[in-house]
């Protein structure tokens, strides 16, 4: 979420010149809930191989990192099916609610 602020205001009759800035606020997502469903399901294992072999288009590749290593790649959606056949731990923050990415990388969610 992108938001603009401006501020102006006076001291003494004397007015200060305006102030802005720019804010971006990272979507919150579940982590594995490659297509923002609001749940994990085999679909999400399906975007993220589809982002990786097949060009799938994505506005949150955060999602997609199911192993939390700041990268995607086919190990992404072998934790998620493994996850949830029932042979792996839950996936790490944000899960199971919405949050903000907690590890420092160059994927986002827009």
């Amino acid at each position: 979420v992108a938001m603009h602020f401006s501020v102006s205001g006076s001291v003494l009759g004397v007015n200060a010149p305006e102030a802005t800035c720019d804010l971006t606020i990272p979507r919150p997502f579940i982590r594995c809930d490659a297509d923002l469903g609001g749940n994990i399901s085999i679909s999400d294992a399906i975007n993220v191989l589809s982002y990786l072999f097949a060009s799938f288009a994505t506005t949150c590749t955060d999602a997609m990192d199911c192993n939390a290593p700041r990268a995607i790649n086919i190990a992404d959606p072998v934790l998620l099916l493994n996850f949830l056949f029932g042979t792996r731990p839950l996936p790490s923050a944000p899960y199971p609610n919405a949050g903000q990415d907690p590890t420092a990388d160059n994927l986002d969610c827009n």
